[in-house]
């Protein structure tokens, strides 16, 4: 899992996302808060693994992906890298599933996720 912290007043915030494969996910985060002597003060995420398998569609490059996401208002523009991930998505019946994204490091340290799947086989509510 990649793992991060955030102390706040009083407070700290521990949040890992877990690797399917190598891959990094997003969406699929554990976490927890930590509050006066490492008394735990609350938690939300998943407990079991995910389900992995189902129908395979075609991907698009790094790239193109991003042209996806930069058609909004106020998206950096400044990209240093670029890695193949796992987003959690909500399906049309309401099932959570992982599809195959891009995630993208920005200057700055910020980060940006774009599916990966080709926006022909992606339908929206």
């Amino acid at each position: 899992a990649e793992v991060r912290y955030a102390a706040t007043s009083g407070t700290l915030d521990v949040v890992a996302a877990p690797l399917v494969g190598e891959l990094p996910t997003t969406g699929m985060e554990t976490r927890l808060r930590y509050a006066g002597r490492a008394r735990l003060a609350g938690g939300t995420g998943f407990l079991a693994p995910p389900l992995l398998g189902g129908p395979a569609y075609p991907l698009v490059g790094a790239e193109q992906a991003l042209s996806t996401v930069r058609q909004g208002p106020g998206v950096p523009r400044q990209v240093v890298g670029a890695r193949p991930g796992l987003a959690l998505r909500r399906e049309l019946d309401d099932r959570q599933v992982l599809v195959p994204a891009w995630f993208y490091a920005l200057e700055g340290g910020a980060g940006l996720v774009a599916l990966a799947v080709d926006p022909a086989y992606v339908r929206t509510r």
